[in-house]
């Protein structure tokens, strides 16, 4: 039979059978390619076979059960030889994947498929084309002539002018050639010849060598490696620096996949002037919700270092140093979940002189925030904290229980018989959100807890708070809310010890008290009609709002320093808010236009006066000086008009000394070529009173696209009060399609209360979709 421009479709269990035996084939053969060029990196460039490349999206099984649809200009059966002709813009096609071509025969008596005229199989994005396919589904072999395969996931062009499936699990490409580069002359690539390999066993390649452009820069004869589909063991891509205080330093780091839930992670950090860091990271991944990482560093430290350098004799405490953290997530079932983190360090300047490098605390705290949504404490605190929770939500209420434990780290080298910090051993708390009351207009919530705060050396022992509010809503007209609300609360302790300043406290106590606020908020504003191409309109809201909150002084010196104080409190909170909001034209449409709503501005006014400190008696309180009843003024500021433009503010001014206490400022520019520019000024006004420390600093970053792929970028960060630079970056960058290099320069103040700076030099090279290297 004939036809023109014939539309078939053909049920899997018929001649489909035949069709399904195209991503058969590929199924078996690409990563095969894929894992040859991994393997030649590794000898080339130092990478590691375990280096996870991201698989064609036509190796997918296809268990569907989809028939194939086959459209051709011309579709003729021979009914003697069971062979299917299709030809003229062939296209075979199943959900989303296809075979384009332009004569294909199918036989079904040899289960053969022989495809001509410029080929072309896509799978979603993955593209797989070639002068000639052939594919025998019995003997489970195959052939793609003058072959091409673009995985789109990480940009791979996989070239051989044979691309042979010889046997069940064996493989053979002819002239074989790998790069990420666009175009028939790429400026990097990997080629080999004689390419055999077998899966789950080893490959053989002859004349492997690495070239950019037609220059060939590394070269092996011949080599052996090993093929597996899933992660394998072996050294992941090395790290190389150098800096004046370290001298040249190294990072070999070695991959061992244990199994496929879990995988360990060796370094090896060979520091000039320090010696050699040992390293060791342990991954685990049981399901979404349970998984967790614990990395550990130990170096035993030749330098000689901060805070020892005066008293050379004395043995250095902090040269055995090392850094343990782990964070982890559990499911236990019944929606109880629990999390722990951990972050112990050696001394207070381990995470300052290493920040970089795999094992670094840079790279550490971006992975922690990334894999669970949490990050780790800065690398300047010196107090680490330490914690397990175990939590249950429900609807309404919350129940959760923590251990926490901060670690001092000063305190503990210096072994102090001070008052240690105080730990939480447990502490549990059980919360319910604002809800209705049955049938009333009341409202409640509910905040309690138990702690038990436990200390080495101090005051110790147990604690009950329970506070239950209660909440009477009112809407006057839909002109005014109007909220008060009454809180009582109740805390009980046991003391189990005291420290020599308050033996003379009993063992057992309670607190009762109540206090009272009241919310009262209005919101107005109006809508301009701008009618842009752009902006539809804009609407300016103003919501005005009071809040009153008082709280009665009690009798609470006989609480022990584990309760902490309620202060008495009488204070009237005055704001106001402006926001600005703008309808955007997304779709201009007469019959169905589309918007968006965008908040491009808010702006904050608030102050609190103090009714207590108004009617204080002077004479009484001398020392405390005049009254002071009005509070600082506050004001926020968010502006984000467009895309490339935003910016954050906020200040303190003083109603009586009519100066700024502080000042902070954000600005960030941006543009659609990718330049940007980002300005930070902070300044805080020094208080001796308030234990304030006075500080001014202002940080800078830009980048600057200057010529195609030539950029350009920097960083300063300046301490206007000691007039000093923290720090400074400044380096440049080519960034082509395939490949990126880079080089940077930083110098940077080692600790604020020393002069000590560290210059590093670092050189960075990027094939993509491989990997980078830094130097």
């Amino acid at each position: 039979m004939c036809s023109n421009n014939i539309s078939f479709l053909y049920h899997p269990r018929k001649i489909t059978s035949t069709l399904f035996s195209i991503p058969q084939f590929l199924n078996s053969s690409i990563p095969q390619y894929k894992r040859f060029i991994v393997i030649l990196i590794v000898l080339f460039l130092a990478c590691s076979p375990a280096i996870a490349a991201e698989a064609p999206a036509f190796l997918a099984q296809d268990s569907s059960g989809e028939p194939w649809r086959i459209k051709a200009d011309r579709l003729t059966y021979d009914k003697k030889n069971d062979v299917y002709t299709a030809k003229g813009n062939v296209k075979i096609t199943k959900g989303n994947r296809s075979l384009a071509a332009g004569i294909v025969y199918v036989n079904r008596t040899t289960s053969t498929m022989d495809a001509f005229e410029e080929v072309v199989m896509t799978v979603d994005k993955d593209i797989l084309t070639g002068s000639r396919m052939v594919v025998n589904m019995k003997t489970e072999t195959g052939v793609i002539y003058d072959g091409t395969i673009f995985i789109a996931a990480n940009h791979f062009y996989i070239r051989g002018n044979k691309i042979i499936k010889t046997g069940k699990e064996t493989y053979f490409i002819d002239d074989c050639s790998l790069t990420t580069c666009d175009g028939d002359s790429p400026d990097w690539k990997i080629t080999g010849k004689d390419f055999n390999v077998t899966i789950e066993g080893y490959g053989t390649v002859k004349h492997a060598a690495f070239y950019t452009k037609s220059v060939p820069i590394l070269y092996i004869p011949y080599l052996v490696f090993p093929v597996k589909l899933k992660r394998q063991t072996g050294f992941l891509f090395p790290q190389f620096s150098y800096s004046e205080r370290d001298g040249f330093e190294y990072n070999l780091p070695f991959f061992w996949a244990i199994n496929e839930s879990c995988d360990a992670t060796l370094y090896e950090n060979g520091i000039g002037h320090r010696g050699i860091k040992h390293g060791a990271e342990f991954r685990y991944v049981l399901s979404r919700e349970s998984k967790g990482t614990m990395m550990y560093d130990f170096l035993y430290d030749r330098l000689i270092d901060r805070g020892y350098r005066e008293e050379p004799d004395v043995p250095r405490l902090n040269r055995k140093r090392w850094w343990f953290r782990m964070k982890n997530d559990q499911s236990l079932g019944s929606g109880v979940r629990a999390k722990l983190d951990i972050d112990v360090v050696s001394d207070q300047d381990y995470l300052r002189e290493f920040k970089d490098g795999y094992s670094g605390f840079e790279h550490t705290d971006k992975y922690y925030l990334k894999t669970f949504g949490r990050d780790i404490d800065d690398y300047t605190d010196t107090v680490r904290t330490n914690r397990l929770t175990v939590d249950k939500n429900w609807s309404r209420y919350s129940l959760n229980s923590e251990l926490l434990w901060y670690d001092d780290v000063i305190e503990r080298n210096k072994e102090s018989t001070d008052d240690t910090p105080l730990q939480q051993l447990p502490s549990v708390t059980f919360t319910g959100v604002k809800q209705v009351i049955g049938d009333t207009p009341f409202f409640f919530d509910l905040s309690s807890s138990y702690k038990h705060s436990w200390r080495k050396i101090g005051t110790m022992g147990h604690s009950v708070d329970v506070y239950p509010r209660i909440y009477c809503p009112v809407r006057f007209y839909n002109y005014f809310s109007f909220e008060p609300s009454i809180g009582l609360r109740e805390t009980a302790w046991v003391a189990e010890r005291y420290s020599a300043d308050e033996l003379s406290k009993e063992k057992q106590g309670s607190r009762k008290l109540y206090d009272i606020k009241v919310d009262l908020s209005t919101e107005f504003g109006r809508i301009f009609h701008i009618e842009g191409d752009r902006v539809d309109k804009i609407k300016h809201s103003l919501m005005p709002r009071i809040v009153y909150s008082y709280i009665p002084e009690i009798e609470q010196e006989d609480r022990p320093s584990f309760v902490s104080e309620i202060a008495e409190e009488n204070l009237l909170t005055y704001s106001i808010t402006n926001t600005f909001t703008a309808k955007l034209i997304e779709k201009k449409d007469p019959d169905a236009p589309q918007y968006r709503y965008h908040d491009f501005c808010r702006f904050k006014l608030s102050q609190s006066y103090d009714i207590k400190e108004a009617r204080r008696d002077v004479e009484e309180t001398p020392s405390l000086g005049e009254r002071k009843p009005f509070k600082n003024v506050t004001a926020e500021l968010e502006l984000n008009p467009w895309r490339y433009i935003s910016l954050d503010a906020d200040a303190e001014w003083s109603p009586y000394d009519r100066e700024y206490k502080s000042y902070n400022t954000a600005l960030r520019l941006s543009d659609h070529r990718g330049d940007r520019l980002t300005v930070e000024y902070r300044y805080t006004q020094e208080d001796s009173e308030k234990g304030i420390t006075g500080s001014e600093s202002i940080y800078t970053e830009a980048f600057l696209k200057i010529y195609g792929g030539l950029s350009a970028y920097g960083a300063i960060e300046r301490n206007l009060y000691a007039d000093e630079d923290i720090k400074r970056v400044v380096g440049c960058s080519y960034e082509s399609q395939c490949w990126t290099v880079g080089l940077t320069y930083s110098d940077e103040l080692m600790y604020l209360d020393e002069e000590e700076r560290e210059k590093k030099y670092m050189f960075t090279v990027s094939l993509h979709g491989l990997g980078e290297f830094e130097f």
